[in-house]
């Protein structure tokens, strides 16, 4: 068993690289259940036993297991987040119970890595001034945001 994905190389070609290995070095084969394993959008996976992510790097990139996601209720969010029934998760920050307000966190299909939350407004998981905003692109998602 292998995760297709691409890797660059340093005359800037891109070429396929199949991933083998989860980020601890065990076989993929030994973890995931091929017979249940999808891709369920943005970079995450799952099988019936676990939900697991793909960090995108010009190698490759990681391939591990999302600790402490709930398989049953795991379900992707827009582009670059993930909820389940107890936490909200970023493609890049697994750990995000002090950064977001679980209940009132919104984002939208269209809005690339920018949600809210009744605490403000996020690029990821980095809290946004919205008073220094001065790209237009940004203003617009924003106001989209806004009337979530």
């Amino acid at each position: 068993m292998a995760l297709k994905t691409n890797e660059g190389t340093e005359e800037g070609i891109i070429i396929e690289k199949y991933i083998t290995e989860m980020a601890d070095g065990q076989p993929l084969k030994s973890v995931i259940d091929s017979a249940t394993f999808s891709y369920i959008g943005s970079s995450f996976y799952k099988d019936k036993n676990h939900v697991y992510t793909h960090y995108v790097m010009v190698d490759g990139g990681n391939f591990w297991i999302v600790d402490n996601a709930d398989v049953k209720t795991f379900q992707v969010l827009g582009n670059c987040y993930a909820k389940d029934k107890n936490k909200i998760f970023t493609e890049r920050n697994m750990d995000t119970d002090t950064i977001f307000d679980y209940r009132s966190f919104r984002t939208c299909d269209d809005c690339g890595c920018f949600a809210k939350d009744k605490n403000g407004y996020y690029f990821w998981d980095e809290k946004i001034d919205i008073k220094t905003i001065d790209n237009k692109e940004t203003e617009s998602i924003i106001n989209r945001l806004k009337k979530l």
